[in-house]
């Protein structure tokens, strides 16, 4: 009897001994997770706080606050001009650096343009999806297959008032504050180096040819699959640099590396596949390789006869070049349903005259001719654009 008391009172232990070690290990794990879970949530939503503009359109004194429940939580703010890196590329002011509470509002003060080139006053704010803000921060989004998290929220000023805020690269809201008054007569920039206001040539000239619309930054304008070739009728220059300027003033700059080696003349026709991103996309997008369409170039390439011949010159797309670029045609050689998807630069004889195509499988289409500018090489800074296409033609 007594043996089979031990025997079942040794059962007994180890029943209780395998249950606390199982229990243990469930608080453990319990544990762990609910320490991990508010660890990375803590993580995931701390930001830091960024401003824009866009590219040749002014804007100056920003004050940007970001609120919860009615109290400032974190503020950026600066008065000169922030640069002129272009619309979604996150320039800094002064900020209160980051904090890991979400806002509920934005509000804002600054000096930006209106539709008759004025600098006015627009003050003014709006409230933010604030469960978007938290889904965004704590799921964060895949970037070449890897996941990223969201780090800045940015607030980008526009001519008219039009504001647009995005969490990273991702569009979350847009809005209209209001004109309070109009305090100079033409947009102007204000230098860094001397501190004073001057009237800016370059601003002025660009707006001449892309005229403040506020339409333009009411909603985000279209994507599409697009590369980018440079070539040259007898191979007697090369890619220098290129810069593009969308309609909403989103800039980038494209280097020779990422352009195809085209033929002149040949359609290049293969697919999209530079893995290069611009821009921003819409909430519950994929991160991809789209653009948005430019409307503005500074193309730059050397001649390889001439060590001192750098050409560096503005052209200014036609107004219809999108509609052009997204009609879709037949394929000559498959007869089947085909859209352009790249433009091409091809440099001709004379190193000087640069015919612009769209370009897409099996068909290259004419779209700009014009005679390009010799750039003013400055020490130490690069190349200064020689001004506007001269000769221009518009097929």
């Amino acid at each position: 009897m007594v043996r089979k008391e031990v025997v079942m009172l040794r059962k007994l232990f180890i029943m209780i001994r395998t249950m606390i070690v199982i229990n243990v290990k469930f608080i453990f794990i319990l544990s762990s997770l609910l320490l991990l879970f508010s660890c990375k949530k803590e993580e995931n939503q701390e930001w830091s706080i960024a401003i824009t503009q866009p590219k040749n359109y002014v804007a100056e004194g920003q004050h940007v606050f970001y609120l919860k429940e009615g109290k400032i939580i974190s503020s950026s703010a600066t008065l000169s001009n922030i640069g002129n890196a272009g619309w979604t590329f996150p320039q800094y002011g002064r900020t209160t650096g980051t904090t890991d509470i979400l806002p509920d509002s934005v509000v804002v003060d600054y000096g930006g343009l209106n539709d008759k080139n004025e600098m006015c006053t627009y003050r003014g704010g709006m409230s933010l999806p604030t469960k978007l803000f938290d889904s965004l921060f704590n799921v964060g989004y895949i970037k070449n297959g890897k996941k990223e998290k969201f780090k800045k929220i940015i607030t980008g000023l526009a001519p008219g008032g039009r504001i647009c805020v995005w969490i990273d690269h991702v569009e979350v809201k847009r809005g209209i504050v209001e004109e309070e008054n109009n305090y100079r007569k033409f947009p102007s920039i204000i230098t860094s180096k001397k501190n004073y206001i001057r009237d800016s040539v370059e601003i002025n000239t660009y707006l001449k040819f892309h005229p403040i619309d506020y339409k333009i930054w009411e909603k985000s304008d279209s994507r599409y699959e697009l590369d980018f070739g440079f070539c040259s009728e007898e191979d007697n220059v090369e890619l220098h640099h290129s810069f593009f300027i969308t309609k909403e003033g989103i800039s980038y700059a494209i280097y020779k590396r990422y352009f195809e080696r085209t033929t002149f003349g040949v359609p290049f026709g293969e697919p999209s596949s530079d893995d290069l991103f611009f821009g921003y996309i819409q909430v519950n997008e994929v991160y991809n390789h789209k653009f948005q369409l430019p409307v503005h170039s500074k193309i730059e390439w050397k001649s390889k006869t001439d060590k001192d011949a750098y050409y560096s010159t503005d052209v200014v797309f036609p107004k219809d070049f999108e509609k052009r670029f997204k009609t879709a045609y037949i394929d000559p050689i498959t007869n089947k349903k085909a859209n352009y998807n790249r433009i091409v630069f091809g440099v001709e004889k004379d190193q000087k005259h640069c015919i612009v195509w769209i370009d897409g499988p099996n068909k290259q289409e004419k779209v700009i001719r014009f005679k390009a500018n010799l750039g003013n090489m400055v020490e130490e800074e690069g190349l200064y654009s020689g001004g506007y296409a001269k000769e221009v033609v518009y097929y």
